[in-house]
């Protein structure tokens, strides 16, 4: 099943100054073909950013990617509370799955994400629980995005920027969501990578009409 055309693809690649992981270049790479496409709009982010900014990108965007940092909270009694982007070097600023008032610097998923076709968070932990749990990408289906992924544990950083990179290539292929996460097990060996949080409608082709 396509997805419409004219498709504003937004890509997150926080800069890590505490362990150089890179989070950028294979977020640049995809972003220069989607955009020598015909009607997709690419446009990659490679700085800081506040998550206040990055809750109101998640408002416009038609597919959403951010490779960073996550994390998660539990309740006093273990159950899963939230899960997290981290969207600066400090890991203040970062973007819930649900409110947390304690965190001065902190905004969470809000309102109708239906202009979302996919969200992708790309970092440990944002899927954790699984599919209906209280993560990032279960909520933001929830609010109407189409389809959202996560990782439900650590994940290796060049390995997730390899998935990511065949993730799109799949998509560019014509090939749908969940036919894009079976072919990325086969080019990672990380367990969590091979098996993430997916949500939604994991039946979309979004390279269709591109």
């Amino acid at each position: 099943e396509p997805v419409s055309t004219n498709t504003n693809v937004v890509l997150y690649g926080i800069p890590d100054g505490v362990n150089g992981h890179d989070h950028a270049s294979a977020l640049e790479t995809i972003a220069t073909e989607l955009s020598s496409l015909s009607d997709v709009s690419a446009y990659v982010m490679t700085d800081f950013s506040t998550s206040q900014n990055c809750a109101g990108t998640l408002h416009m965007a038609n597919i959403f990617v951010s490779r960073s940092h996550g994390g998660y909270r539990n309740y006093a009694s273990g159950d899963l509370s939230r899960t997290f982007i981290c969207l600066d070097e400090t890991n203040t600023e970062i973007l819930n799955s649900y409110y947390n008032s304690a965190a001065a610097n902190s905004y969470y998923l809000y309102g109708d994400y239906s202009n979302l076709d996919l969200a992708l968070f790309v970092g440990c932990h944002t899927g954790r629980g699984g599919n209906g749990a209280r993560n990032l990408p279960t909520r933001i289906v929830e609010l109407g995005a189409s389809a959202a992924i996560g990782f439900p544990d650590e994940i290796l950083c060049d390995e997730a920027n390899d998935w990511t990179t065949v993730f799109f290539e799949c998509l560019q292929n014509g090939w749908s969501i969940n036919e894009a996460i079976t072919e990325c097990r086969g080019h990672v060996t990380d367990i969590d990578l091979k098996n993430p949080t997916a949500c939604g409608h994991l039946g979309l082709i979004l390279g269709a009409l591109w």
